[in-house]
């Protein structure tokens, strides 16, 4: 199914490189993003997005039915960070990183990561403050899980 993916910068970007990361999802405990130089190409796929405004980098992709989780990697001339696109439902992984999630091919897919009843929701006050106004779900999960929230939405904690 072919999916369009995009990512927006806070400011005007004249030379900025945005790549996205995108892997099949898996335990809430793996992180693929980790160390994306090291990640196999089979566990980590790499596509660069096309600038399409000043801000706004965009790519449509082919992915089979499945669920899939993804982060964009923002290269700059003096900085390189990994960040998350607000168009795109996010989640957070066991290890504290989010990251945005799609389910392709889904019969009712998750309007967004607010609407489980088990989140806690909370602006983020930090510099990642989205650019529109939008509350970011921080799900609370025991150890035992062994999925992450966009994975399991139905799954007690």
């Amino acid at each position: 199914m072919d999916v369009l993916i995009k990512w927006e910068s806070k400011e005007t970007c004249e030379s900025v490189i945005c790549q996205l990361l995108i892997s099949k999802a898996g335990s809430v405990h793996s992180d693929p993003f980790l160390n994306a130089e090291k990640s196999s190409d089979q566990e980590l796929h790499k596509f660069d997005l096309i600038k399409t405004s000043e801000r706004l980098f965009m790519r449509s992709l082919y992915l089979p039915l499945g669920l899939y989780h993804f982060i964009f990697l923002i290269a700059s001339s003096d900085t390189i960070k990994m960040d998350v696109s607000y168009y795109h439902n996010i989640t957070v992984l066991g290890s504290g990183r989010s990251v945005n999630y799609i389910d392709v091919g889904a019969a009712s897919p998750v309007s967004s990561t607010n609407s489980f009843s088990d989140c806690i929701i909370a602006n983020d006050p930090d510099e990642n403050t989205p650019l529109i106004e939008r509350e970011v779900a921080y799900v609370s999960q025991n150890e035992s899980s062994l999925c992450c929230f966009c994975c399991c939405p139905n799954k007690n904690t």
